[in-house]
């Protein structure tokens, strides 16, 4: 009885190696890159480079597949293998394809753009510039106004003092692990503080620069944010959740530490100066309306100014206060 040979596909063969190179120079660049073993341009096109290896592993693969099943064979595990590893190495390049559809962010963020908080200080290491090809690959084809796309990054006001809201901003840093890398410190508890940090966005590691200004202001502190990424891909970009988490965290601190404060957003009419003071929401009292005199939505105002101890107010003798109400 004469045998034939078995059927060895040389396709699945193929395809395992190929998936098998794939997977590390995908996703170590991934890791290289948050240990700054490499630079984000070349993250990324390490990136490109394997998932380019994981389609072709996949479509040797699918080579592989269809020969074997019409004569039969060695080679579907390898195969499968191959298949496998494609598809490992296509998990970082979706990942980016997907922030950048689904969460698109923008290069630099500030809420307030007729006046930007300005960066105190330089990082020695130079933003890169990501280059045309990967402009269009990751980055939105139309980016509107930050307005439009994110009304919710404006400036705010809290109903405390710059020092009190610097020392929640410091919390919220050391919480969320920023490095400080600039600090203006409060002189007095009424004066203008300021601190810039150094953040990662939490997939990629890629390196972004915050700085937060805080001023005084009639209501109590005028917060003022800006986030600037080094790597200008906004598809990529941390700098929006980066300045919501700021806000998230600042609420979180002040409602631990005092209780429960009033926020107030500010207006694009608030910004153009204390003349609009009367109309700030803030102030309270009626308003003229179309209808007549009417009490409008209000955020209360504290009767009483919070004893802090830290301030340097002196400590009443409960024994002399009693004394002189006897007296």
């Amino acid at each position: 009885m004469k045998r034939f040979p078995v059927y060895n596909s040389t396709s699945a063969r193929v395809s395992q190696r190929l998936g098998a190179v794939a997977v590390p120079v995908s996703i170590l660049a991934v890791l290289a890159q948050r240990v700054a073993l490499i630079g984000p341009r070349e993250m990324v096109f390490s990136v490109l480079a394997g998932a380019g290896l994981g389609i072709v592993a996949i479509l040797f693969a699918l080579v592989a597949f269809t020969r074997l099943w019409a004569r039969g064979g060695t080679g579907a595990t390898k195969a499968v293998l191959g298949t496998f590893y494609g598809l490992l190495a296509l998990v970082p390049l979706g990942l980016f394809a997907g922030q950048a559809v689904l969460s698109p962010g923008m290069g630099d963020v500030s809420t307030n753009w007729s006046d930007p908080p300005q960066f105190k200080t330089v990082s020695a290491e130079a933003g890169e510039e990501p280059g045309e090809v990967l402009k269009a690959l990751f980055q939105p084809a139309e980016t509107g106004l930050q307005p439009d796309l994110f009304p919710d990054i404006v400036p705010r006001r809290y109903r405390i003092a710059p020092a009190q809201l610097h020392a929640a901003a410091l919390e919220v840093a050391r919480r969320n692990g920023w490095v400080i890398t600039y600090e203006l410190p409060p002189d007095l508890l009424d004066a203008p503080t300021g601190l810039q940090v150094e953040a990662r966005t939490p997939l990629l590691g890629l390196v972004e620069d915050m700085v937060v200004r805080i001023r005084p202001d009639p209501v109590g502190a005028l917060l003022d944010v800006r986030s600037v990424s080094r790597f200008g891909l906004e598809g990529l970009t941390g700098n929006v959740d980066r300045v919501r988490a700021l806000f998230s965290g600042i609420d979180d601190v002040l409602l631990e530490t005092y209780g429960d404060l009033a926020r107030v957003a500010v207006t694009e009419g608030d910004l153009a100066g204390p003349e609009q003071a009367a109309s700030d929401p803030g102030v309270e009292g009626p308003v003229e309306t179309d209808t007549g005199t009417a009490d409008a939505e209000r955020i209360p105002i504290p009767a009483f100014k919070p004893y802090f101890e830290e301030e340097g107010n002196p400590v009443p003798d409960e024994e002399n206060t009693a004394a002189g109400l006897s007296g």
